[in-house]
């Protein structure tokens, strides 16, 4: 009698790059191959590919990076590297979304071209999605490139929220530091449940793909930033979330105003897009006008 074993459950990868410093990105995905080795040695979850989504940037960066996946195709073999090269650029969300909808996955592993997964979190995250059938999301704790804990994930924010943790000289926010510590409470390794207004950092996202799937992925009202909270609440309004501190990363970027002013319209444009204009808001006004 022949015994028929379980269906391994699959994971996908996807990273958007955009100019991304390619030196960061190698190490990026060096971690990223580490844990996809711990995990598929263990047997039970596999990989079937690592997405690496292009976003239109320069031609020397492009022959720079078609050069880097070519040595990671000859050195790790047994991984499928796919590089999809964009005429356009369509925005973060959009090109995560070229991958999440290509993808006949169980999982989806979402994240930034600049950061490292600290050994053993991705197999870690992963038991937890098996164990927990009803999340539909697994953010991480997220270190800082000098080794503090980042504050990524946020509670019921609000645009006052945005602006006094953004632009707030310190002792403006020493003034409102009841309500910071608000905000910042995400709780950690307790299930967050559906509908709960929390948000999280689009930098590392484990989704269950059916999820992804359920909400159409990205929203398509941003270009660049809010667009990771956006998922975080649509996922919120079906599913559970979790952040798990066995889920470690360290990034190395953030810090919208320290990029310039066509970062700080983009942000704004999606400020003001995220809290009226997205048809996650719109859907939520028409909500709140039926129950009256």
């Amino acid at each position: 009698m022949t015994v028929s074993r379980p269906k391994k459950k699959r994971v996908v990868v996807s990273l958007v790059t955009f100019n991304s410093d390619i030196g960061v990105l190698r190490n990026t995905l060096l971690s990223l191959v580490r844990e996809i080795q711990t995990v598929e040695s263990l047997g039970s979850i596999g990989f079937d590919r690592v997405f690496i989504v292009e976003n239109f940037s320069n031609l020397y960066y492009r022959e720079k990076l078609h050069g880097l996946v070519s040595n990671f195709r000859r050195n790790y073999e047994a991984i499928t590297f796919t590089l999809i090269t964009l005429d356009e650029n369509i925005g973060f969300g959009q090109a995560h979304n070229l991958a999440i909808f290509q993808s006949q996955s169980d999982y989806h592993l979402i994240l930034n071209p600049d950061l490292l997964i600290q050994c053993g979190s991705l197999n870690n995250a992963l038991s937890n999605f098996e164990k927990n059938s009803n999340i539909g999301l697994i953010a991480p704790m997220i270190i800082d490139e000098r080794g503090s804990p980042a504050r990524s994930h946020y509670n019921d924010l609000s645009i006052f929220d945005i602006f006094l943790r953004s632009l707030a000289p310190q002792s403006i926010q020493n003034l409102f530091s009841r309500r910071i510590n608000k905000i910042n409470s995400v709780p950690v390794d307790e299930t967050i449940n559906s509908g709960k207004k929390a948000v999280f950092s689009g930098c590392a996202m484990l989704c269950r793909s059916s999820a992804l799937v359920q909400i159409g992925g990205f929203s398509k009202d941003y270009f660049l930033y809010f667009e990771d909270y956006d998922l975080s609440l649509r996922i919120l309004q079906h599913h559970k979330a979790i952040v798990d501190s066995n889920f470690k990363v360290i990034h190395y970027g953030g810090e919208t105003t320290k990029k310039g002013l066509r970062h700080w319209i983009y942000f704004l444009r999606s400020l003001v897009t995220f809290y009226f204009f997205s048809a996650r808001k719109k859907t939520e006004r028409l909500y709140s006008k039926n129950d009256l």
